[in-house]
């Protein structure tokens, strides 16, 4: 996540910012959501992996897997989606047996999504957030 120093974190204390989503391009919303979606899950997995009951840090998640920084920031904001590869270190690296790489991709219950979409800012040039209705539905 991104933190910065703004006028609410007070004198050189961090303020957690929200991510922007990720622009839709021709891929649609749909994948978008599951980028964001797999993202989110590989952040959990990241998170729950680190060494002695501590969080493994980005920084170290990449140096150990041998992945750009930028890359893993990026598969897990949902801003790139993984290929197998990567998804095979990453679930090597957390010690995850490789069977849960296909639990990334169970669609997530309502619940668990809306979770998901109040970690990133609201964005009216998207820019809508992915919504539960499936492209092309009325409202």
């Amino acid at each position: 996540m991104a933190i910065g120093t703004g006028s609410r974190g007070g004198k050189g204390r961090p303020e957690r910012r929200l991510p922007a989503w990720p622009r839709v391009g021709i891929q649609g919303v749909d994948a978008i959501k599951w980028q964001v979606w797999v993202g989110h899950q590989l952040r959990e997995w990241r998170l729950h992996a680190g060494f002695n009951g501590g969080e493994m840090k980005q920084e170290t998640a990449a140096r150990l897997s041998g992945l750009r920084p930028t890359l893993l920031t990026a598969l897990e904001l949902g801003r790139q989606g993984p290929d197998v590869v990567e998804l095979r270190e990453l679930a090597t690296l957390y010690e995850r047996p490789t069977e849960d790489i296909g639990e990334l991709f169970v669609p997530p219950t309502t619940l668990e999504w809306d979770i998901v979409r109040r970690g990133y800012q609201p964005d009216p040039t998207f820019r809508t957030p992915p919504t539960e209705k499936p492209l092309g539905s009325k409202r």
